[in-house]
């Protein structure tokens, strides 16, 4: 009797039933008020009334393939999104929040990750949004025993749970079938009325209170999209490990050619610092920025084949300064060699050979190394002998790119600041008006550097003095 009951009372809940009887009543009225005691009557009822139930049942199978097509759409542009932000190095740190964004899009108040410690503590993060649409993170939160079972339930079945507090007789009996803990609920600030949990990885994940109720697409939902994100996060971690490789390799490389040099490692940082901040003053593109900071120490990876100059103490002869140039031509071959090794070119190292043949060019075409021939066309850099390029003409103006100039205006902002055997550095402000004006040449920072550059050092040199001070070399002193 109380299945029937309960039975009768889920029918009575579904609106479209009223609908039907409505629809039948108007019927029936307007057959009578016709006079007509017509034996098509019990014909004609049953088949409205068939048609109106079919009507009913599919909109009601519609509705769930619409809410799991939404979901797919989260989870697509999740993808997407992190997809582009592929090589961020913040991406991995905000994992977590990523994820949480993509939780709460699907309609819930907030979301908690918790993991458990090898001491057994567990312990975890918060998110909510606020002001309809900033993501908050809570402090640490402190998951209590007694607290576990909404935590790690998904992890006993091997799948998502949910519970509706409407589900259960007593609210009482929600609360104590899946206590949630101190710290959350006064972080979420309101009644936990539903939550749905799952796992991935060693991230238990668990969210609350779902406006419009948690139903079977709900989980599915849950499902893919902390799959898909741990796939995706997990893949991001060993291109991130890749990464880590290349700035060895790189900088190890670079490292080389410095070590035949006067200026210690500490350079290299330091160039790759300045660049990466004047790059984020210049482009909007973020890539191109993140990648300059990788690779602007590798300008002068062609010193490493002419170890013989690089430590001269004393002003090159004629003959001496075009092998030194060559350094310009050696980098470019040495990359070109690292290029051709892979299937797919790395951008990193074709934007490092741009910069290692080009950082010593000057906007008003007076720089090195001559790379034209005299039809205006590029040479290939096949030969090592410097006669072949001292007949070619240089690069000007916008011919030069855009590293290559940032490169060379931080490259020679840094070689004023070291300290040499056959000079001492000079300080911050000495080394800003000899960017302003060469001594030895009267060229402008214009004429070397290209107007945006040189203005866009001009405004920055309180960074160049941070940074140079923040990576000061560990060898020797160096005036402020």
């Amino acid at each position: 009797m109380k299945q029937i009951l309960r039975l009768l009372l889920s029918e009575l809940a579904q609106p479209v039933h009223y609908l039907v009887a409505v629809c039948v009543g108007i019927i029936f009225t307007l057959l009578r008020t016709q006079g007509s005691d017509s034996p098509l009557i019990p014909f004609v009822v049953p088949f409205f009334v068939s048609v109106a139930s079919r009507y009913s049942a599919r909109l009601q199978s519609r509705k769930p393939v619409k809410v799991e097509a939404q979901h797919r759409g989260l989870v697509r542009e999740f993808q997407n999104e992190i997809l582009g932000q592929f090589r961020n190095d913040e991406l991995i740190e905000t994992a977590d929040e990523q994820l949480a964004e993509l939780v709460l899009q699907g309609g819930y108040s907030a979301v908690l990750f918790a993991q458990r410690h090898d001491d057994g503590t567990v312990t975890g993060f918060v998110y909510k949004r606020i002001d309809g649409a900033a993501v908050l993170r809570s402090d640490p939160v402190t998951i209590e025993p007694e607290t576990h079972a909404p935590v790690f339930q998904s992890r006993e079945l091997g799948r998502a749970v949910y519970a509706e507090e409407r589900d259960f007789s007593r609210p009482s009996d929600f609360q104590k079938a899946f206590p949630v803990a101190q710290d959350v609920r006064s972080f979420i600030g309101t009644r936990v009325h539903n939550l749905v949990t799952y796992h991935a990885g060693p991230t238990s994940i668990v969210a609350f209170n779902k406006a419009s109720g948690i139903h079977d697409t709900d989980l599915i939902f849950i499902e893919s999209a902390v799959d898909a994100a741990h796939g995706l996060f997990t893949t991001l971690e060993a291109v991130q490990d890749l990464d880590t490789r290349f700035m060895q390799a790189i900088h190890g490389l670079c490292a080389s050619a410095e070590f035949s040099d006067e200026i210690t490692g500490a350079h290299i940082w330091r160039v790759n610092r300045y660049a990466g901040e004047l790059a984020t003053r210049l482009s909007d593109d973020t890539r191109f920025r993140r990648n300059i900071s990788q690779v602007a120490a590798a300008h002068d990876i062609g010193k490493v084949a002419i170890p013989d100059l690089v430590q001269l103490p004393r002003t090159f002869t004629p003959e001496e300064w075009l092998r030194m140039q060559m350094h310009t031509v050696y980098g470019a071959q040495i990359l070109d060699q690292m290029i051709q090794i892979g299937k797919q070119s790395d951008p990193r190292l074709c934007l490092a050979r741009e910069i290692a043949v080009n950082h010593h060019q000057r906007w008003d075409g007076k720089g090195y190394p001559g790379l034209k021939g005299p039809d205006g066309t590029l040479v290939a850099l096949t030969s090592r002998a410097p006669q072949d390029y001292a007949s070619l003409q240089a690069l000007k103006g916008p011919e030069i790119s855009l590293a290559a100039r940032i490169v060379s205006i931080c490259d020679c902002y840094d070689a004023l600041r070291s300290e040499r055997p056959y000079k001492a550095g000079f300080d911050h402000e000495t080394a800003v008006q000899l960017v302003r004006r060469d001594d030895r040449t009267g060229a402008g920072g214009v004429d070397r550097f290209g107007p945006d550059v040189y203005e866009a050092f001009m405004d920055s040199t309180g960074m160049f003095h941070d940074i140079f001070d923040e990576v000061r070399s560990s060898t020797g002193s160096t005036p402020g």
